[in-house]
């Protein structure tokens, strides 16, 4: 390297650097441009170092497939997650719009306005879709009883374990929940067989 590429050059704002630049960075940043550019060309990491040399673009000398892959995968997680900024960003912006008519909707809608309320309404469904609150009732948690019942039929956790964590009464209620999914042939001996032990 010579001397100007070892001397970070900075920018300067009241005499303050703002941000340490060095040409390695700026280098790196070109190369790894690049490599996205012909990935999105079509080639794979092998074809991507090959046109690279070929095109004498500067590159380390231990530069191989490998550090091609790396550099397409922080490039494209750099785009991803710049994208996700931008993408919330914009979701910001439309809620305070909708905060800001649902506001004038919902004083006329108190002064008895019809349309106006039907139009709050249609509001606070955008709202909800925007932030994806519909899809939360679509996530159905595990009920606590089902991970007791499972670990029951892993063995994990024996009969007596549970009547005397949970005591006779709940010990005897998750027993035969655990009955109730054995099929319905087996149910019956099965049932009869658990409740005795409870007992």
């Amino acid at each position: 390297m010579d001397e100007l590429e070892e001397t970070p050059t900075s920018l300067q704002v009241l005499d303050q650097p703002v941000r340490a630049i060095s040409i390695d960075i700026v280098e790196t940043d070109i190369r790894r441009s690049k490599v996205v550019d012909l990935f999105v060309s079509g080639l794979n990491p092998k074809e991507i170092l090959s046109r690279m040399i070929e095109n004498g673009d500067k590159i380390p000398s231990n530069y191989n497939a490998e550090i091609v892959r790396r550099d397409l995968d922080t490039e494209l997680m750099r785009v991803r997650k710049q994208n996700a900024n931008t993408l919330v960003h914009s979701m910001n912006i439309e809620l305070m719009r909708l905060d800001k008519i649902f506001n004038v909707m919902y004083e006329m809608a108190i002064g008895g306005d019809v349309k106006a309320a039907k139009e709050a309404i249609s509001i606070i469904d955008m709202r909800a879709k925007l932030l994806g609150l519909y899809r939360i009732s679509d996530v159905k948690p595990q009920d606590w009883r089902e991970k007791v019942v499972q670990l029951l039929n892993e063995g994990k956790i024996s009969i007596e374990d549970l009547k005397k964590e949970l005591g006779d009464e709940l010990a005897g209620e998750i027993i035969i929940a655990r009955g109730t999914r054995a099929s319905q042939g087996e149910q019956t001996g099965y049932i009869d067989g658990i409740v005795k032990e409870v007992a």
